[in-house]
């Protein structure tokens, strides 16, 4: 039985196959996800809450929450791999399908330096940036360094969806929406914030 029949278009492809799979399917979806391959996540993460909210078990949030993890993790750590061992020939080879050049690429990687901590953790909520960002850490910042943000990252984005969809049940689609429109909004001010928070520093220090 599929609980949802209506707007059919790749999204529910996957919400399927995430419904007869389960916790496999959405592993190798999050798997994928942080390689590059552009698959809904957020969308199977609040699908299988709101299935896990249907069972008396709250185990299985807990095991769908670490398949989601686990399924991250080695992707993203896949991916800093890549783009350590590779470097700029990989993502400017591959990077040209979203207009990525040199020039982006470097100031992508400055950017990501000084607001590394920011980036990964929140930078999962904003479509896009994820799917680049675990790349851009192998060429710029220290594995040690990525471990550490990165595993509260990933912690952060996972565990979001799947407890909105196990809190807000039948709502879980119309609310997945919301609060990814609203993380990015988030994000965007954090960053700004973040920003000229230390401007202001900086101008006070060369003030003295």
């Amino acid at each position: 039985m599929h609980l949802f029949k209506e707007n059919v278009d790749i999204s529910n492809i996957f919400i399927e196959m995430a419904e007869r799979y389960g916790n496999l399917f959405i592993f190798v979806s999050l798997f994928l996800s942080e390689l590059g391959i552009p698959i809904p996540s957020e969308t199977l993460m609040s699908f299988l809450g709101f299935v896990n909210s249907k069972s008396a078990n709250i185990y299985r949030l807990y095991y769908s929450i670490i398949s989601t993890i686990i399924g991250s993790l080695l992707g993203s750590n896949i991916a800093w791999y890549i783009g350590y061992k590779y470097g700029e020939e990989v993502l400017l080879k591959y990077g040209r399908v979203i207009n990525l050049t040199k020039d982006k690429l470097t100031a992508s990687a400055n950017l990501l330096v000084k607001y590394r901590l920011l980036i990964l953790l929140f930078g999962r909520f904003i479509p896009g940036i994820r799917h680049l960002v675990s790349y851009l850490c192998g060429i710029s910042i220290s594995f040690r360094q990525y471990l550490v943000y990165n595993f509260f990252g990933v912690c952060l984005f996972c565990i979001s969806f799947n407890v909105l969809g196990y809190m807000f049940g039948v709502k879980w689609m119309e609310l997945e929406g919301i609060v990814r429109k609203y993380a990015i909004i988030s994000v965007i001010i954090l960053i700004i914030a973040f920003i000229g928070f230390k401007l202001f520093n900086n101008k006070k220090l060369f003030s003295k």
